[in-house]
């Protein structure tokens, strides 16, 4: 237990003017200011630690009671700090949180990785599924098409506020603009269809019609309507391939990829 009245030299009834020389006097010996030995700064901080106690009459009386100093008990700091350690205690617990965050972040990021490096694997075959998967339709548009001659079996409005119709044939539905050639393409008629050779997807609809063949693609398919989902499966796919040292980059392209090619193959059957 630290003796307050032994460090000032004073003795317990000792008055507040007693206390305020004996402190002056110590204070003018030990100050750092006037006193060079390393150890004058300590003593001068127990100095006046023990002045702030005895020269408070509510802390002196507690003091006197239980021999500890009631604001220590509540949490506050022994002894009194000088401006430039307070501010030296400030950087070191600014330098200490900045060094637990990055530590923090440091591991989560760890931990990512590790995560997502169980399935890089994985992820890389994927993305050579799917941009084979696009190389094949780029294969399949390129090549000759193979064309067919057959009955239109109906004609009919689609979904309401779509500006196509759904024209059936024995082998193929597609939509068809509205506007396109009404008498020529109606049930019972004849047409001609393109198809590629090796999804059989729609290229063009073929019409004779008065002596003049008028030539159309359908209104929508794989190759025209869905063009943007089949450049960011082969972008997505081809950089998931080229990155060596992301495990979770490459993850997400090969999600993303895998996506898209599972709604471009739902569009292709339906």
């Amino acid at each position: 237990m630290v003796d307050y009245y032994q460090i000032l030299g004073i003795g317990r009834d000792a008055g507040p003017q007693e206390v305020k020389r004996a402190y002056r006097r110590l204070a003018m010996l030990y100050h750092p200011d006037k006193n060079p030995d390393p150890l004058a700064r300590q003593v001068f901080l127990q100095v006046q630690q023990a002045y702030q106690v005895l020269s408070d009459p509510d802390r002196r009386r507690h003091y006197d009671l239980t021999g500890m100093d009631s604001h220590r008990r509540r949490g506050h700091y022994a002894q009194a700090e000088t401006a430039e350690e307070r501010r030296e205690r400030i950087r070191r617990q600014q330098q200490q949180r900045a060094r637990a965050r990055e530590e923090f972040i440091r591991r989560r990021a760890e931990k990512r990785e590790a995560y997502f490096r169980r399935f890089l694997k994985l992820s890389r075959r994927i993305c050579l599924l799917t941009l084979s998967f696009v190389l094949l339709l780029v294969v399949d548009y390129f090549l000759p098409p193979r064309v067919l001659t057959e009955q239109v079996i109906s004609r009919e409005s689609s979904l309401r506020g779509m500006a196509s119709d759904i024209v059936r044939t024995p082998s193929h539905n597609f939509p068809l603009d509205r506007q396109f050639m009404q008498m020529a393409v109606r049930k019972g008629n004849y047409i001609s269809i393109e198809e590629s050779r090796l999804f059989r997807s729609v290229l063009r609809l073929l019409v004779d019609y008065r002596g003049t063949r008028y030539a159309t693609p359908p209104h929508y398919s794989i190759y025209n309507a869905f063009l943007f989902a089949l450049v960011v499966i082969g972008l997505s796919s081809g950089f998931g391939l080229w990155v060596k040292n992301d495990s979770e980059l490459v993850s997400n392209l090969a999600f993303l990829s895998a996506f898209m090619t599972a709604l471009t193959v739902y569009f292709m059957l339906v």
